[in-house]
């Protein structure tokens, strides 16, 4: 999602004076708990053995940021917010709900946003998420937001070079030592967002940044690419930088604003995988398929007209969650058996309302207001979307 935010550190800082506010006000730690040290080990997850889901996170929630900028299901008449309520980030006890719900339900690693050095997602992983007291129990990585750090500018030249080894001589120091972050062979893991826009002299720029952390740290590098869309597949020039290509999203306005059961949504979706899969090995990278509960952009973007993509496959299935459950099962048929994992988009980006973070539970279908729904019904799912890959993980765990 793009933000347009001035005073994030400002902001971050200040968030981190609030206390949590919890919807239902459970599963939360007590109140008034000092922070401690937090020892860091790894719990031993890797690829290519049982199946791995993977999930993108977003750290950037608090009293004064994004949850004010709008997020459909806090629109909704009744609104359906969050489990948690309109939580705050920079508090460890939500990170360590986040995470003992993921160790539950068989998340077993987040890709976390991350907009740049010290800036509010920085600070509220240092000081919010790497301080829950779990936080060995779940992997992470870093999503690096390219729109954001390019300001959009996907045109790659030699400034391109300067911030991108600046950002990466960072993150090796602060992040990818971490006994908890996530690796391939050894490899600290980064996924590049909007890869697929590169242009310029890309190649020779992730090249020399990829030389750098490994002359300095004494790492290589495992680089994931946003390169698959409708239409638009990698090229033989993305795979000399690339490790494996994935999705973020495949919204798009000739597959959305109707249910998945009404029309080919699945075939186009299952062409997609099977073409990424094969293009990908022939070039002898990987490939992760991405699957996605729902989407609907119009709480924070309306004027954009971007069209939902419901979350059940047909008319009066409102909370069953079905189409995650089936896009599961369709993303398993193309899993990489080198890699072994999925990923899903998002636990919480609650701006697009792709997130499978629990609502409340309190709650009822509703279509309204219609100008943002566009009529489609909505569900208080609770923790269905969480059951649903948990059941998954179990029927294909290897016994």
């Amino acid at each position: 999602m793009k933000k347009s935010v001035a005073g994030l550190v400002i902001l971050a800082l200040l968030s981190a004076l609030f206390m949590v506010g919890c919807g239902e006000n459970q599963g939360t730690a007590t109140s008034g708990r000092a922070t401690k040290q937090v020892e860091i080990t790894d719990n031993g997850m890797t690829f290519g053995n049982n199946l791995t889901i993977g999930a993108f996170y977003y750290p950037w929630y608090g009293t004064n940021i994004h949850w004010r900028n709008g997020y459909l299901r806090g629109k909704l008449k009744p609104a359906q917010k969050p489990y948690l309520g309109e939580y705050e980030c920079s508090d460890p006890r939500v990170a360590e709900q986040h995470i003992k719900w993921a160790k539950e339900y068989g998340i077993d690693y987040f890709l976390i946003s991350w907009w740049g050095p010290n800036g509010l997602e920085d600070y509220n992983l240092q000081n919010g998420y790497l301080k829950a007291s779990n936080v060995s129990d779940v992997k992470f990585g870093i999503l690096y937001e390219t729109a954001g750090r390019l300001k959009n500018d996907f045109n790659f030249t030699a400034e391109t070079e300067k911030k991108l080894t600046e950002d990466f001589d960072y993150l090796a120091s602060k992040y990818f030592k971490l006994p908890n972050y996530l690796k391939y062979q050894g490899k600290p893991v980064v996924y590049f967002y909007l890869s697929r826009t590169f242009s310029g002299d890309y190649v020779n720029v992730i090249s020399d940044v990829k030389k750098y952390i490994k002359q300095k740290y004494g790492m290589d590098l495992f680089i994931i690419g946003d390169e698959i869309y409708w239409g638009q597949f990698p090229g033989p020039e993305k795979f000399k930088i690339l490790d494996a290509t994935s999705m973020y999203n495949f919204h798009n306005i000739a597959i959305a604003g109707r249910y998945a059961g009404k029309f080919d949504f699945f075939e186009r979706v299952e062409g997609l995988y099977k073409f990424a899969l094969q293009t990908s090995k022939d070039n002898k990278k990987y490939f992760i398929p991405d699957v996605l509960p729902g989407y609907n952009d119009l709480g924070v973007r309306p004027g954009a007209r971007n069209a939902p993509i419901p979350r059940e496959v047909n008319k009066g299935e409102e909370g069953q969650e079905t189409l995650l459950s089936s896009l599961l099962e369709l993303a398993y048929k193309y899993v990489d058996p080198d890699l072994n994992t999925i990923l899903v988009t998002s636990w919480n980006e609650w701006h697009e309302d792709t997130q499978i973070e629990p609502t409340a539970r309190r709650g009822k279908v509703t279509n309204e207001p219609q100008d943002l729904t566009i009529k489609f019904s909505y569900a208080p799912y609770g923790f269905k979307d969480l059951e649903i890959i948990k059941a998954f993980k179990e029927k294909y765990a290897k016994k």
